[in-house]
């Protein structure tokens, strides 16, 4: 997956002491790259923390655990603010990626397989008598 570019509003914010980007999924085929699909990207401002424990966390915030360079795993309380993806304009979806239709039923008949070897007919090569039958393994 290629790196994600964070809206320059989470960047730039100057309240924050510090901010905690949420890494997207990874995307599906057709799913905007940068988002995951989504459509949005988040990051976890903390009020409080590290802690080497789950702490109280006060109304209207929510207790964030995650492994700190510095601190190893830990927890924050603090607050996620979302903002809409700037590659894709929130909508999840790549605006580079070229839709193919399904294949139609005339595609898909010549490319069958089991339609190819029932054309084959005597050409394949069948043993002379079955095998793995009961009478292969009575003694």
């Amino acid at each position: 997956m290629t790196e994600t570019k964070y809206p320059q509003k989470f960047v730039d914010d100057s309240d924050a002491k510090k901010v905690i980007f949420i890494q997207p999924p990874d995307p599906y085929l057709g799913d905007c790259k940068n988002c995951g699909g989504i459509g949005h990207l988040s990051a976890f401002y903390p009020s409080k923390g590290p802690f080497n424990y789950v702490p109280h966390a006060g109304e209207g915030e929510i207790i964030k655990s995650v492994t700190d360079s510095q601190y190893g795993w830990v927890w924050y309380t603090g607050k996620t603010f979302d903002e809409p993806c700037d590659q894709c304009g929130g909508m999840g979806k790549d605006p580079n990626h070229k839709w193919q239709p399904p294949m139609s039923k005339r595609e898909y008949e010549e490319i069958n397989p089991i339609e190819r070897m029932k054309d084959l007919g005597d050409k394949m090569r069948v043993p002379k008598r079955k095998i793995n039958t009961y009478e292969d393994y009575t003694v």
